[in-house]
């Protein structure tokens, strides 16, 4: 708490708020645009010795979560190849430029485990790059802790299905399966959004509903009629459920991917 007080105290400075009645005069759009235009993290979760004990890291590290099972994974388009490149063209060699502002000293390390030789490779190596930054890499790292000491079975997916593009807005272009894009597959909520749906989206919509359920109810998200969704394991390959128009499960191909992230990541709790 002591933390938190301090943080959001220098926060109120900044913004020319020291006091709360100077707070509260502010409309809230000032204050979001304000929180979400400093660099310090804002409004994150703090350890307050009651809902969280313990740096989150050292929570898994030690085996102190909860021994259930756990379903979780990311879209194929999590982010932008746009938030690489910046305002940059999206070329090899400005890709190459980037990665090296971004990484520095270990931009080697990034640059051969997101390959790429021409333009087109190059925009699409930042598309996953901008998604694992995103979320892809933390996900992973979350799902392979929970592998490691959560003592219950994961499954791992991993959503490829783009949505149709808007018939109301020409000028649209496919962001892919981007974030968000698999939510109304889950709830079979299809008709919220007015896109041309088509045969394979409602299918597979109420297959990942399927699925889903059967893990809320019993844990595992298998059951009759439906493509075997194996537990993702070293010893399985770390094999995927790859949610597209026929679902199917798979070995893990990105997985250099993460390891390199994972290799120039540090996290706090390491040290102690």
């Amino acid at each position: 708490m002591k933390q938190s007080e301090e943080a959001d105290e220098r926060f109120a400075k900044t913004i020319g708020a020291p006091t709360l009645a100077a707070l509260r005069a502010k409309s809230a759009t000032d204050l979001l645009h304000k929180a979400t235009r400093e660099k310090e993290l804002r409004f994150a979760p703090n350890i307050d010795g009651y809902f969280l004990p313990e740096d989150v890291y050292a929570i898994y590290a030690a085996g102190n979560q909860r021994h259930i099972p756990l379903l979780a994974g990311w879209n194929a388009d999590e982010g932008s190849y746009k938030s690489i490149f910046n305002k940059e063209s999206p070329t090899l060699q400005n890709y190459v430029a980037r990665v090296h502002a971004l990484y520095g000293e270990n931009a080697s390390t990034i640059l051969n485990a997101y390959k790429a030789s021409n333009d087109t490779q190059a925009k699409r190596a930042a598309q996953d790059l901008a998604g694992d930054r995103f979320i892809g890499y933390s996900t992973w790292k979350w799902i392979e802790m929970q592998n490691a000491t959560g003592e219950a079975p994961v499954y791992r997916y991993r959503f490829e299905d783009a949505p149709p593009l808007d018939p109301s807005n020409p000028e649209s272009a496919s962001h892919g399966a981007y974030h968000s894009a698999e939510i109304e597959f889950v709830f079979e909520a299809l008709a919220s959004k007015h896109l041309p749906w088509r045969p394979e989206d409602r299918k597979l919509s109420g297959i990942m509903a399927t699925y889903w359920s059967n893990f809320a109810k019993n844990g595992n998200p298998n059951g009759d009629g439906l493509a075997k969704w194996p537990v993702y394991t070293k010893d399985s390959g770390y094999q995927i459920m790859h949610l597209v128009a026929e679902p199917h499960a798979g070995p893990d191909g990105e997985r250099a991917r993460y390891e390199a992230l994972d290799s120039i990541t540090s996290y706090p709790a390491e040290s102690k």
